[in-house]
Order: C-alpha cells, then sequence, then structure tokens
C-alpha cells in the first residue's frame, strides 16, 4: 500500500485494512494540501468515502491519528451538522468543538495501539509556554486556547503541572475556561451518549462564552448533534423526545430533543411548510425510532464504542 507515492508502514496498512474490511465499499482518500493549518485533518465523505487532508512530509503518527477519526466515525460516533446557510465562524466553532471532544478518545486509542507521540505532545507543551501576549480580546481564540490547553491536561502522558501554572498565572480568563473544557472532555466512559453529552456541552459553553462578550451566535440553534437514543429511549412516544419548530430564517424545520435542547437535525420542506409541519407533528404519536425512520432521519443507538 501507498499514500502519496510513499510506501505505508505495517502499523498503518493494517489499521486501513481494519477500516475497509469492517466496513466493506467503503473508501479512504489521501490528499496532500500545503495549506493546510494543521499537519492532517479528517473529513467524512458521501457513499462510503472519507479524505484524509495531510500537510507534505506528514509522519506516520499523523496519518495514524487521521485514520483512527476516520475509525471511530465509522463506528458511529456522534458528530455535528450545520445548514449550508451558517457560514462565518459557525464552521470554525463546529470544527473545533468536534476536534476536542473526540480528541481524547483518538489520542487513548493511539496510546492502547502503540503510539505515545511523544514529539507531538512535546510541541504542544512548548507551543503553550512560549505564550507571552497579552490575553487576546476575542473570545473565539480564548476559547481555542483554552481548548488546546484543556486537551493537553487531559491527553499528554507527560506532566502538565508546568502548562497549568503557566496559563493560571498569565491567562487568567483562558484557565477559568480551559478548567470547563477539562471537565467536559475528559472521557467518564466510552459510549456514544457521553460522546454526545460533550458535544452538547461544548457548544453550550462556547455560546455562553461569546454571549458573555456581548456576540450573537446561536450556536445551539445552528449546529446540529447527531441524535444517540437507548433502544427503550427508541420505543417511546416521539412527543416524549422530540420537538419540531420551523425557523424562518432559514426555510427549515428542525428536529430538536426535549432532554437537553440541542438540535438534532434539519429538514427542507418538500412541500408547503404548513403541510411539513402537519405531517410531523402527526409522526410525534409513532414511537420515537418509526418517527426517526419513516421521516429519513439518521440516529444512532447507545453503546459502548
Amino acid at each position: 500500500m501507498e499514500i502519496l507515492g510513499r510506501p505505508a508502514s505495517a502499523e498503518i496498512e493494517s489499521l486501513h485494512e481494519e477500516i475497509i474490511s469492517r466496513w466493506p465499499g467503503s473508501r479512504i482518500e489521501f490528499v496532500e494540501n500545503p495549506e493546510l493549518a494543521t499537519d492532517g485533518a479528517h473529513a467524512r465523505g458521501l457513499d462510503g468515502v472519507s479524505y484524509v487532508h495531510l500537510r507534505p512530509g506528514a509522519d506516520d503518527e499523523v496519518i495514524y491519528h487521521e485514520l483512527l477519526h476516520d475509525l471511530f466515525y465509522r463506528m458511529g460516533c456522534p458528530y455535528l451538522g450545520l445548514p449550508e446557510s451558517a457560514t462565518g465562524g459557525f464552521p470554525v466553532l463546529r470544527d473545533l468543538i468536534e476536534i476536542r471532544v473526540s480528541h481524547p478518545y483518538v489520542h487513548a486509542e493511539m496510546t492502547k495501539r502503540g503510539f505515545q507521540r511523544q514529539e507531538y505532545w512535546r510541541r504542544m507543551e512548548a507551543n503553550i509556554l512560549a505564550w507571552d501576549q497579552p490575553e487576546s480580546e476575542s473570545p473565539t481564540v480564548r476559547f481555542q486556547n483554552a481548548a488546546v490547553v484543556a486537551e493537553h491536561i487531559v491527553s499528554s502522558p507527560y506532566d502538565a503541572t508546568a502548562v497549568r501554572q503557566h496559563v493560571e498565572a498569565n491567562y487568567a480568563v483562558t484557565w477559568g475556561l480551559a478548567e470547563r473544557v477539562e471537565a467536559i472532555i475528559r472521557p467518564a466512559e466510552r459510549t456514544r451518549s457521553a460522546w454526545r453529552r460533550a458535544l452538547v456541552a461544548m457548544i453550550a459553553l462556547a455560546q455562553e462564552t461569546l454571549a458573555a462578550e456581548g456576540v450573537d451566535m446561536p450556536l445551539n440553534r445552528v449546529i446540529s448533534v447527531s441524535p444517540v437514543f437507548t433502544a427503550t429511549e427508541l420505543k417511546r412516544t416521539s412527543r416524549r423526545l422530540l420537538e419540531i419548530e420551523y425557523i424562518p430564517a432559514t426555510g427549515l424545520i428542525a428536529l430538536s430533543d426535549r432532554r437537553d435542547a440541542s438540535m438534532l437535525a434539519f429538514m427542507e420542506p418538500s412541500d408547503s411548510v404548513a403541510e411539513a409541519m402537519r405531517d410531523l407533528s402527526g409522526g410525534l404519536f409513532l414511537p420515537a425510532g418509526t418517527f426517526l425512520n419513516e421521516f429519513g432521519v439518521e440516529y444512532l443507538e447507545d453503546e459502548v464504542i
């Protein structure tokens, strides 16, 4: 097996084969991208195709890391969605939240499979300790920095005392956010529902952070989170779990989760809005699983990952 013209290591080839064999018909495309902001990135595609974007010279650990993102995605781990009309800062925050919630799982899996990523963690620590500018006035930048600090504390195999002390002493607001992010992204259990709860909590924290600075970005009304239900919940009447509403600004119908008020999916009415709302409202008397299947809403059944 070759990746971008060079032989893949035995470990990468084995993981690639694991993914392809477990999900027949799946395919992973490797794309060289010199303008990538990070060493690598994973992107979900359609019809079983995923994309791994790599900067020139990306090493085996980077490739393995991105393949693990694909593995977790195909295992049915929750992810975030956006209506096409949501532009500007929404995609940036969606990607940030999705990455930081998934990374503790990915890092733990890499360690379990024998990758220590010493250079990665040393470089992250050095970058944080090199911060010497005044605390950013941008709430988005502070949230991004806090998420990086929290990831390092949660997942680095090395002592994080120096990072804690540096950020706490010099960036009080960022440190306060980092402590909250740390509590959210530290996995309590390896289940789809735990992963989803972390995504919902991160959306809420990001929105709170922005609102405190007078930035009106209703993330919890724009970013959707993959539905996750237990087998018992899927048998319950839909109206106990689900709620529908029409959003005039987007022309879409939103399906939300009554348990935490998060968005589950956005649907474009094929007929008139009134007819679509009437059909969906009638469906709320069906079992939740039946409702989701009938109206084409993808969902996940909760299980260990």
